[in-house]
């Protein structure tokens, strides 16, 4: 009985950790302690933010050239 309940306290230690912070799945990474791999989900709002913003950079740019607006139904 002294071994399951030290097995489900080590689990629900386990368990606990991992909520507190992501265990790194990487050996690169694990061995470069200093190196952090890079917030992915921050990265691509970057890049989405961007081609959004070249999106209505060309928009505004072909109203300059064509003289008249582009409606949502020909945008996409």
């Amino acid at each position: 009985m002294i071994v399951r309940e030290s097995v489900a306290a080590r689990l629900r230690d386990l368990r606990e950790q991992a909520v507190q912070q992501a265990p790194v799945d990487s050996p690169l990474f694990s061995l470069l302690k200093e190196w952090q791999p890079g917030d992915i989900a921050r990265l691509k709002t970057d890049v989405f933010r961007e081609q959004v913003q070249l999106n209505e950079e060309l928009k505004r740019r072909l109203v300059v050239v064509t003289g008249s607006p582009i409606s949502s139904s020909t945008a996409a």
